[in-house]
């Protein structure tokens, strides 16, 4: 039976697999570290401070380079009465050697309009040529992380 369930296993992985779409990447990317970061569902009543992480994938910096990102809210979320960007540049700068770098945002309780996009995004914007910005592919995934404001 061991054997029947090892030989199942392995004919389903191949048969999930499109060779002709598969792609070896060994550059250089940004990404947000969704792992690492703090919640995305936040109640309208909750007062913290949030921390999303941005991580560089590759071999060691030379040298310092910088990503942009831009701060998306909802037509629900206004800054000061729902949130404030602890981080106040919209520009990260990774030396050789960091591989991390935070971006704080305080949650500020506020009743939210249910009617209303009550979602902040945060999106890498622009980097040096050569890295990535989110996940290598045309999905670009992990380009952007989206908080989101729920009633209590």
């Amino acid at each position: 039976m061991k054997k029947i369930l090892i030989i199942f296993t392995f004919v389903l992985s191949f048969i999930g697999c499109n060779t002709n779409e598969f792609t070896v990447y060994n550059g250089k990317f940004v990404f947000f570290d969704v792992g690492a970061s703090d919640v995305t569902s936040i109640n309208e009543l909750g007062e913290f401070t949030g921390v999303y992480y941005v991580h560089y994938s590759g071999e060691t910096a030379k040298e310092r380079f910088t990503v942009s990102y831009e701060v998306i809210p909802g037509d629900g979320l206004v800054e000061g009465r729902d949130y404030k960007m602890v981080t106040s540049s919209t520009t990260l700068n990774f030396m050789p050697g960091v591989f991390s770098l935070p971006i704080r945002i305080n949650w500020i309780p506020n009743e939210i309009d249910e009617k209303k996009d009550n979602s902040l995004t945060l999106r890498l914007k622009s980097g040096p040529e050569g890295i990535t910005l989110g996940y290598p592919g045309p999905a670009q995934n992990n380009r952007e992380i989206k908080m989101t404001k729920y009633k209590n």
